[in-house]
């Protein structure tokens, strides 16, 4: 008897676009294939729950996994922590 393990979860289908904060909190903007969301803190995303909305990051929960999606530069890259521009 040999069941099969389910394949684990992949992280979110979204790139995080940018960060807005503003007196109703602390938002992302979040790029899917198809369309764009807005996102804080407690808010779905299909199965997932956003944990987190930090400055270079947004952190999505499934159950007992978390993801970690950092945000796009202005050119697409993805920011890197600590990176200082001159």
């Amino acid at each position: 008897d040999t069941a099969k393990t389910p394949d684990p979860l992949p992280p979110p289908p979204v790139t995080a676009q940018g960060i807005r904060r503003s007196s109703s909190g602390t938002h992302c903007i979040l790029r899917s294939p198809t369309r764009t969301y807005i996102v804080k803190a407690g808010d779905k995303l299909g199965d997932y729950r956003v944990e987190a909305v930090q400055a270079k990051t947004v952190v999505f929960r499934y159950k007992d996994k978390s993801f970690l999606i950092k945000l796009q530069d202005q050119f697409g890259a993805v920011a890197a922590a600590g990176h200082k521009k001159k």
